[in-house]
């Protein structure tokens, strides 16, 4: 993952700055799966929530999810609530 902020910014406050968001976009992304304001990957916003989250990259072709779901399936595993996302102009990436 490769994170670059606007670089306008060549002050020392304006790079702490930089750094801060950085730092709070990959926290985000790592905890919750947020991917606000990102360029080249669907961008989603999931709610914070006190159980587990699978997030799952992969090529959008059919098939991809239905074999995830077999797979938790077979585990006795349950998907209280699934969020799909394929915002990319080349459609290749699902998320």
């Amino acid at each position: 993952m490769i994170l670059t902020p606007h670089i306008g910014g060549s002050t020392q406050e304006a790079q702490e700055n930089i750094g801060l968001e950085v730092a709070g976009k990959l926290s985000k992304y790592s905890d919750n799966g947020s991917t606000l304001s990102a360029v080249n990957f669907p961008e989603v916003s999931l709610p914070l929530h006190g159980g587990r989250r699978l997030l799952h990259i992969h090529e959008n072709r059919p098939g991809v999810l239905t074999a995830i779901n077999q797979i938790f399936a077979e585990q006795s595993v349950n998907i209280c609530r699934a969020v799909s996302a394929n915002q990319l102009a080349d459609g290749l990436c699902g998320y």
